[in-house]
C-alpha cells in the first residue's frame, strides 16, 4: 500500500491536519516469503507494484472509489495512556483543522474515497465542532465512514450526528476491563463514564431504529476479573459491538 502525506500546516491562526491516503491491497508479504525464493523477491515486488498501479489507474478511469483516507482534525488527547507515542508531541501548540481546510480536503478526496477515518493519532472528540465535520463528510455518501475514540467525550449531539450521517463504525479504545486497570493505563478515572456512553449509543440507535454506527471495543489488558469481564460482555451485547 502506498502512503502519502497530503497536508500539514502549522503556525498561529492556521489549522493543522495530517492525512494518509492509500490504495487498499491484500497483504501478500507472508505468502511471498513462503513461495518465492529470496533472490526473486525484488522482481516480484516490482511486478506487484506495477499491477497495483495499473489497478488504481483502471479504477480512476472507471470513476470508482479507490482511496482510503485517515485524518486528524486536531492534535490533542484528553488522556495520557502510558503506551501512546503521542505523549512525545503534547508540547506542540494546540491546533484545530479549520472547516474550510476540511471542506477542501473533502471536496478533493472524498468523491474518490471508499473509506474515510475521521481520526488517526489524536482524540477526535477534543474538537468541539466535530459534529460539523461528520455532517460535511456525510454529504459524499461514503461507503465507509469511521472514527476511533477513547469514548470519554461522547454526548447526545455527537451520537445523533453519527447515527444520522451515518458513521458506519466507531471503535472505542477502552484499554482495560476494570476501573483500576483503566486508571493505571490511561491516567484518569473515566471507565464508568465510557461504559455509560456506550450504553447511551445503544439507546439512541434503538430510538432511531438504526444499525449504525457499529461499535467496536478495543482494550489492551487481558488480565480480566470475572465480574468486570461479565460487565464488559454485557456492554458488548447491548451496543452490538463487532
Amino acid at each position: 500500500m502506498g502512503l502519502k502525506r497530503v497536508g500539514e500546516r502549522g503556525g498561529k491562526g492556521n489549522g493543522s491536519y495530517f492525512a494518509i491516503i492509500g490504495i487498499s491491497t491484500m497483504n501478500v508479504k507472508p505468502l511471498v516469503k513462503l513461495i518465492v525464493p529470496q533472490s526473486m523477491v525484488p522482481t516480484v515486488k516490482r511486478i506487484y507494484d506495477n499491477v497495483n498501479a495499473l489497478s488504481t489507474l483502471i479504477k480512476k478511469n472507471l470513476h470508482q472509489r479507490y482511496l482510503s483516507v485517515r485524518l486528524d482534525t486536531n492534535n490533542r488527547c484528553n488522556l495520557r495512556c502510558k503506551y501512546c507515542y503521542t505523549l512525545s508531541h503534547e508540547r506542540e501548540p494546540f491546533k484545530i483543522m479549520t472547516i474550510d481546510e476540511f471542506k477542501k480536503i473533502a471536496d478533493e478526496l472524498f468523491p474518490q474515497s471508499y473509506n474515510v477515518y475521521l481520526s488517526c493519532a489524536w482524540e477526535p472528540l477534543v474538537n468541539k465542532h466535530f459534529v460539523e465535520y461528520i455532517d460535511i463528510a456525510a454529504r459524499y455518501s461514503l461507503p465507509s465512514l469511521n472514527f476511533i475514540t477513547n469514548g470519554v467525550l461522547f454526548n447526545d449531539e455527537i451520537i445523533r450526528a453519527s447515527i444520522k450521517a451515518p458513521v458506519h463504525q466507531i471503535d472505542v479504545s477502552i484499554d482495560a476491563d476494570n476501573k483500576n486497570s483503566y486508571e493505571a493505563i490511561c491516567g484518569r478515572d473515566f471507565f464508568d463514564r465510557v461504559i455509560a456512553n456506550l450504553r447511551r449509543i445503544s439507546e439512541l440507535k434503538k430510538e432511531h431504529h438504526s444499525v449504525y454506527p457499529r461499535v467496536g471495543i478495543v482494550f489492551v489488558n487481558r488480565d480480566v476479573e470475572t465480574s468486570q469481564k461479565q460487565d464488559l460482555k454485557s456492554c458488548h451485547r447491548e451496543v452490538k459491538t463487532d
